[in-house]
């Protein structure tokens, strides 16, 4: 029933942000991993380790948040360098959109370049493939080999 008495959650910051999708991870229910894109030119994907599980875990503090930082070849990283996350997205993956995640593999889309970007958590290295779309896409339903 919490979509009865809406409440801000702790995702955006304090400040906002032009937040688009939220994907979670949540493999140990006790603590969900969000990641949650920003759909402008230099909008981070943001990581967010919640501190506790249900729905009140997202009107706590967080117990850690970091940036995606994409390095140079095929590897991620990441960062608690909001700034070097925002330079990352601008030179790799502006224009986040729609993100899902599966399997140990988070895939979201780069709208300004019509990427589909597939990082795998657990090796933390990445793929990127070309969305097919002749517009901007925007949400994804289905990762890499159409699974």
């Amino acid at each position: 029933e919490n979509h009865l008495k809406p409440v801000t959650t702790k995702l955006g910051g304090p400040d906002g942000g032009s937040w688009e999708s939220v994907a979670v991870e949540n493999s140990n229910p006790n603590r969900p991993v969000f990641f949650i894109t920003e759909d402008n030119s230099q909008g981070v994907l943001k990581r967010f380790k919640a501190n506790g599980n249900g729905w009140d875990s997202l009107q706590s503090d967080p117990i850690q948040v970091t940036y995606l930082r994409i390095m140079d070849g095929t590897t991620f990283e990441w960062t608690g360098s909001e700034e070097a996350g925002r330079e990352s997205a601008r030179r790799y993956f502006a224009g986040a959109e729609g993100i899902s995640y599966r399997d140990g593999t988070l895939y979201f889309i780069a709208k300004v370049s019509q990427l589909l970007y597939s990082l795998d958590l657990d090796s933390m290295t990445y793929e990127v493939e070309r969305t097919g779309f002749p517009a901007q896409p925007d949400q994804i339903a289905l990762g890499k080999y159409g699974r």
